[in-house]
């Protein structure tokens, strides 16, 4: 039996090209599928394709474009994309480490010598606070009312973010336990102070017009 690898991609955002060709089949049993799931998580609309050998073979779209209308969602809407930063981010701060700017092994303290921190953080890298082995809470226990005092800026609030993480207790040891957060928060604010330049503008430059991300 031939094995074929079957990715199921789900549209977040964007109108996309994978609905372009009105001829692409949209099977009952995946329609059902996607409805189940949509009812099962509570959310408005839930597009997907399925991609075999890069060829879209099947897609999709079911639900209602927001709560309380009830329009329904149609294959050419746009969708919002939760946390795509993340990928973006960690390409952008691929491109620098190449150069030769950081590396991975570098830790929390080598990165943000003045700032006071748990000590469990001090041997912390780059790399554990990029894949959320760090330790680190989901997020800090401080309240953006404060951390905010830092400055009305993006950085300033990024700023604000790295002190209140690093002064919360760990929840479990570094490199343990896999704990989705904001690590990506603490490389951004380090990455913009090594460059000069604010996290959205190295990613304009770095990631956004080499790909010709016009839109993005």
């Amino acid at each position: 039996m031939k094995l074929f690898r079957i990715i199921l991609i789900f549209i977040l955002s964007g109108s996309t090209n994978l609905f372009a060709d009105n001829n692409i089949p949209e099977p009952e049993w995946f329609k059902a599928l996607l409805e189940e799931r949509r009812t099962q998580f509570n959310t408005p609309a839930l597009a997907a394709s399925i991609v075999i050998d890069g060829k879209v073979v099947a897609a999709s779209v079911v639900g209602i474009r927001k709560h309380g209308d009830n329009t329904l969602a149609q294959q050419n809407d746009r969708f919002h994309i939760g946390s795509i930063a993340k990928p973006f981010s960690v390409t952008m701060f691929a491109r620098f480490a190449e150069q030769g700017f950081f590396n991975w092994n570098d830790t929390i303290k080598k990165m943000f010598p003045d700032v006071s921190m748990q000590i469990a953080y001090e041997k912390v890298t780059i790399e554990q606070l990029l894949t959320h082995m760090s330790g680190m809470p989901y997020q800090p226990t401080t309240p953006e009312s404060e951390t905010d005092k830092y400055g009305k800026s993006i950085q300033a609030k990024r700023t604000g973010y790295v002190i209140a993480s690093l002064n919360d207790k760990p929840e479990a040891e570094p490199g343990r336990k896999h704990i989705y957060g904001g690590g990506h928060i603490l490389v951004a604010s380090y990455i913009e102070k090594l460059m000069g330049l604010s996290h959205e503008e190295l990613m304009k430059e770095e990631v956004f017009q080499p790909l010709g991300l016009t839109t993005a």
